[in-house]
């Protein structure tokens, strides 16, 4: 929600985004359940097939976050955990698509004539 993004101008460090909790408790509660129940699908999915970078990108994202809402909780810790966690989960959804564009670039190439000579 907008209210609970905070644009904050740090100076020669930039301009960063804080996340605060929202006024209404029941609000926070449920994106912490909606989040958690995601990365427990996301979770299982990648459990039924490790090599989806479709199910690695949805953990990325939800592992983010996770990573906003434990900075509204005042866990800064648990954010740079979510963060860095999240940053694994992006770097497998890049290899993952990176092999997955390599066999479709051996497969074209397989179907193409061989070059008249």
């Amino acid at each position: 929600q907008k209210e609970s993004k905070k644009t904050i101008d740090k100076g020669d460090k930039g301009i960063v985004v804080e996340y605060v909790k929202p006024k209404n408790p029941d609000d926070f509660n449920k994106a912490m359940q909606c989040v958690d129940r995601g990365l427990d699908l996301v979770n299982r999915a990648i459990e039924q097939n490790k090599e989806n970078p479709n199910a690695w990108s949805y953990k990325t994202n939800l592992l983010r976050e996770r990573a906003k809402l434990a900075q509204m909780d005042g866990k800064p810790e648990d954010k740079a955990r979510f963060e860095a966690d999240a940053n694994a989960a992006e770097q497998e959804q890049k290899r993952l698509n990176a092999a997955v564009n390599q066999k479709k670039a051996e497969e074209d190439a397989k179907k193409r004539p061989p070059a008249a000579g």
